[in-house]
């Protein structure tokens, strides 16, 4: 009993050890101000407002499956409980990406004011739909990394169940 309650706390230092270095990477990388709710970033000549935990919680997910990918693969005796925790953030981090990507390709789609204004230029001289290649290569990479995750899951999972 007494091992098993130690066990559930290691875990919950380590929980809170990636939250802890989610919110320095966070501090430090993207200047996070957590007295208010959006978080501004500038990509080249674009400036994106995103809401802190559209950021964060992906952020604190990755940091988390990969902290525990390398606490499985290195420790010999893996606890079925380090084995959840990794499955669970994996599994949620595959759902915050697809929200992620969700998220990059209405952006890129609509919502872009072409310069100048339609009402401005003629009938016969009409822009093109403004599309990112920027928000295209990010949600390229998201994908990539969601099926790179998937394939992670599914070995442990047919690994765990090996043993």
């Amino acid at each position: 009993m007494r091992y098993k309650y130690l066990s559930y706390l290691k875990e919950l230092v380590w929980l809170i050890i990636s939250l802890v270095i989610t919110l320095l990477i966070s501090l430090l990388l993207f200047k996070v101000d957590f007295t208010i709710s959006t978080v501004d970033l500038y990509v080249k000549e674009s400036y994106y407002i995103f809401q802190q935990w559209t950021l964060l919680l992906p952020l604190y997910l990755f940091i988390n499956f990969l902290i525990y990918l390398i606490k499985t693969a290195t420790s010999k005796n893996r606890s079925q409980l380090e084995r959840w925790i990794l499955l669970i953030s994996g599994l949620a981090l595959v759902l915050t990406l697809t929200f992620l990507i969700k998220t990059v390709s209405q952006t890129n789609s609509s919502g872009w004011t072409v310069y100048p204004p339609l009402s401005q230029s003629g009938p016969t001289t009409l822009p093109d739909e403004a599309s990112d290649p920027e928000l295209n290569q990010i949600g390229n990479i998201l994908l990539i990394l969601q099926a790179i995750i998937l394939l992670i899951l599914f070995y442990s999972v047919y690994t765990w169940k090996k043993r």
